[in-house]
């Protein structure tokens, strides 16, 4: 969020960059007293209303990633997890990729 306001010149000083709850951000955007940038799981519901605006084409993204140490040998746990937070979000979210790739870091 830093990256795109910054690049546009808008860290003059009458910018403020603040955060708080998820729903406090959605009230304030409601009561018209000022902008934010929530993740979109948090307006699924919310979509047609004329305040939720997307980005345009690219739209940015974020990769989460399930990150554990070479030596966690609890594979299945980590498989699980994946599983469960898969299931809970909608399709339009996942990115077909391979089960898991292995990083080597340092």
């Amino acid at each position: 969020m830093l990256n795109i306001c910054d690049s546009r010149g808008a860290t003059s000083g009458n910018v403020a960059y603040e955060s708080g709850s998820i729903e406090t951000l959605k009230n304030l955007v409601k009561w018209n007293m000022g902008f934010t940038l929530v993740p979109e799981l948090s307006v699924l519901q919310e979509m047609s209303n004329p305040m939720v605006k997307r980005f345009s084409k690219p739209e940015p993204v974020r990769e989460v990633s399930l990150v554990v140490h070479k030596s966690f040998t609890k594979e299945a746990l980590i498989a699980q997890l994946r599983s469960q937070i898969l299931s809970k979000i909608p399709e339009s979210f996942k990115k077909s990729s391979k089960r898991f790739i292995k990083v080597a870091w340092r």
